[in-house]
This record gives structure tokens, C-alpha cells and sequence, in this order.
């Protein structure tokens, strides 16, 4: 988390003042502040999931580990995408694209 932090700071804050408060509009504004929220997400699962599980070496321990590693990244992968609706968190407008994954989220959660 420590290595995204940072990089997730200074993309909300581009997103957040190139949306809202440049005129013109920066490049890109929109794109990041859309993308950024959700960077919290892999930067701080993977370092308690998948990290202690290749740590020291960087390789599983063994064959059996495979499949427990592999969950954990489709599900780190799944929940970052879920959370891309967090735009209105950060900038406010139009997002660039707007996708509406309630219904697929909610049959996965079980909602």
C-alpha cells in the first residue's frame, strides 16, 4: 500500500483538479480520475495475500499453492473492477464511460 499510496494520491488529485477546477479540462482528467479510486485495491491486497505466499524467493512454496494464489488475484482483479464507480468520489460530471456492473455484482455477492 505504501508504494501505491502515493500514486493514487497525485492520480486523484490530477483527476480531481483537472475535471473540476482547470479550464480547459487537463488531458486525460476525466480517464484518471475514473481509474484512480480503485488503485487502493491490488496495492494493498496483494501485499497480505499473494506477497507472503512468494516471499522469500518469489516462488510458491509448492504446486498446492497454485490455486489459492490464483483465487485470490481473479478476486482482487474483480473487486477493483467493481469499485470503478467511485468517479463521483473524486471528480464531479459525466464519467468517461459509464458502466453499469450492480446487476452482475449482485449476483456474485449474493445480494
Amino acid at each position: 500500500m505504501y508504494v501505491v499510496s502515493p500514486v493514487r494520491m497525485w492520480v486523484e488529485a490530477y483527476g480531481t483538479y483537472g475535471v473540476g477546477i482547470a479550464d480547459p479540462q487537463w488531458p486525460g482528467a476525466r480517464w484518471v480520475a475514473y481509474l484512480g479510486p480503485p488503485l487502493w485495491v491490488p496495492g494493498s491486497l496483494l501485499l497480505i495475500t499473494v506477497l507472503p505466499a512468494v516471499y522469500p524467493d518469489g516462488r510458491l512454496p509448492g504446486p498446492r499453492w497454485r490455486l489459492p494464489v490464483a483465487a485470490a488475484v481473479v478476486g482482487i482483479a474483480l473487486t477493483t473492477l467493481l469499485m470503478l464507480g467511485a468517479y463521483h468520489d473524486v471528480a464531479p460530471g459525466p464519467p468517461p464511460v459509464r458502466l453499469d456492473l450492480a446487476g452482475p455484482a449482485e449476483v456474485v455477492v449474493g445480494v
